[in-house]
């Protein structure tokens, strides 16, 4: 038997590469709804639409909003839209608001006092801060006063009816005696 090699096959042991490699490989099918972000996203998944063929439908409806504008919806980086963007988005995907808008009922923050890096800068944000104070102060204060006007009005007119009541009393000539 000259000539003859023997090749033993030894069994596969994958490498380091290629054990990762499968998590490389996930289908789209299940990246598009694992991933759905937004409602604006599922209603475009649900028609089959890029947001590329909503512009161009919203072109043809001759209304416009802008790519990038459109491309934050979809990812939700963008959260606030106004009524007209809303509305033109419901007349191109023919659907309703609640269709696209997801209701936040969390109470918005309180407005929190920014980082300050030196003396001069809080120096500033303290007179920023008493001016807004005084401002709320002086709305009290306002509120007061005009409650009480509107009351010291108010007893005017009861005593003006009374008056004319009396007068009409007497104009009748009951003089009281």
């Amino acid at each position: 038997m000259l000539g003859v090699v023997r090749i033993q096959y030894l069994p596969h042991v994958p490498s380091k590469y290629e054990q990762k490699r499968p998590d490389f490989f996930i289908s789209l099918q299940k990246l598009t709804m694992a991933q759905s972000k937004t409602k604006l996203h599922k209603v475009l998944h649900e028609k089959e639409m890029s947001t590329k063929d909503l512009e161009r439908k919203l072109k043809s409806m001759g209304m416009k909003i802008e790519y990038y504008a459109l491309t934050e919806y979809r990812s939700g980086k963008r959260k606030n839209m106004t009524i007209e963007t809303l509305n033109k988005l419901c007349m191109a995907l023919d659907v309703t608001p609640n269709d696209l808008v997801e209701i936040d009922a969390k109470p918005l923050p309180k407005p929190q006092r920014k980082s300050v890096k030196n003396e001069a800068e809080m120096k500033v944000q303290d007179s920023v801060d008493e001016y807004a104070d005084e401002v709320d102060m002086a709305e009290k204060r306002e509120d007061d006063v005009r409650r009480q006007y509107e009351e010291i009005e108010q007893e005017l007119e009861d005593r003006n009816e009374e008056i004319e009541d009396e007068d009409e009393a007497d104009e009748d000539g009951d003089w009281g005696f």
